[in-house]
């Protein structure tokens, strides 16, 4: 049986509608949220083997026990419980978990992500909504320093305004992004999760994902030498599992040539954006990409391709907007 409830206890009305509110703005899973301000009310619950997790506030906790719960995160209302409390207690067949209460709600979203995670069914991971046919979306250029980066990053914050937007960053030295994100797990953790459990992925990335503004991200892989040791195969694997199991309606590919086989991942995607300059040594490099292309048998990217010259970078918005406009006026036929 999928666990596909949630239940909040809080004698407090209103922190109980505030991590309700956020947990359902926040958390992209379609959990059935149920609340509850009388602990007492717990007890004659009748789902409580369809529920993933009970999180009850402390003063609750002791007054109701378990309540017939398997699940529980205690949320800790004073230091002296939240330094003591053990990570993992266990009670028969329960499982009980504490966290402090007051702290940021998106930390208890952590906390119970990482809860759910422990269980053999993901405690529910099932609920993530999926979509189908998330659009892949390819940036890619022979040519340095062309704006690439700036120019993916400025589209996916212009369609994450409409629409659930996924970017992934593939360079070696992902510049500013590589250095706010740098103390969070990323891209190869994400990797190594979905390996490890692929039926937990989507908690994974729900847990691995940031958000700094416009379109969600999955920091980049730190290490360079790591992100030109992954196999086209886990690449693949990894990004039509998100496909199938996350929200998103694009997903955004900033990739670079250290990815081994890259091509691949452009064949993958719906269309590709390749950065062009006016000088001859931007030219000859994109001779070089298209015939590299055509000799190793991905012919079939440059179908889907279009090479652009950007304006000055303070038009850049303006100008993607048009871009992306132009692109459903011809899609539609209009």
């Amino acid at each position: 049986m999928n666990r596909t409830i949630l239940v909040i206890c809080d004698r407090e009305e209103e922190y109980c509608c505030r991590l309700d509110g956020y947990l359902r703005e926040h958390l992209d899973v379609s959990f059935e949220i149920v609340d509850y301000t009388d602990p007492d009310m717990l007890t004659a619950f009748p789902r409580k083997k369809e529920t993933a997790v009970l999180i009850i506030a402390q003063n609750a906790f002791e007054q109701t026990g378990t309540a017939g719960f398997d699940r529980i995160l205690v949320l800790d209302e004073n230091e002296t419980t939240a330094a003591v409390a053990e990570p993992g207690t266990e009670y028969a067949e329960t499982t009980v978990e504490h966290t402090d209460k007051y702290q940021s709600t998106e930390q208890i979203v952590r906390k119970l992500l990482d809860f759910c995670m422990k269980f053999p069914d993901g405690a529910g991971q099932k609920g993530i909504r999926g979509r189908d046919g998330a659009e892949l979306i390819g940036f890619y250029s022979p040519v340095g320093r062309c704006l690439q980066t700036t120019f993916a990053m400025t589209m996916g914050k212009i369609l994450s305004e409409k629409e659930k937007t996924l970017y992934l960053n593939f360079e070696p030295y992902a510049g500013r992004l590589a250095e706010e994100t740098e103390e969070d797990s990323d891209l190869s953790d994400l990797l190594y999760y979905h390996e490890c459990s692929p039926d937990k992925m989507p908690l994974y990335l729900e847990k691995v994902r940031k958000n700094i503004g416009g379109p969600d991200l999955v920091p980049p892989v730190k290490n360079l030498f790591q992100l030109s040791e992954i196999r086209i195969t886990q690449w693949t694997e990894l990004l039509l599992e998100i496909q199938k199991t996350a929200k998103y309606r694009y997903i955004l590919l900033d990739l670079s040539e250290i990815v081994h086989m890259f091509p691949e991942l452009l064949r993958m995607c719906s269309r590709v954006y390749t950065i062009a300059r006016a000088d001859e040594e931007a030219a000859a490099k994109m001779r070089q990409y298209e015939n590299m292309l055509q000799k190793s048998g991905f012919a079939d990217v440059a179908d889907h391709t279009l090479q652009l010259k950007l304006p000055a970078q303070a038009e850049l918005t303006a100008y993607i907007r048009q871009l992306l406009s132009d692109e459903e006026k011809d899609h539609a036929g209009i």
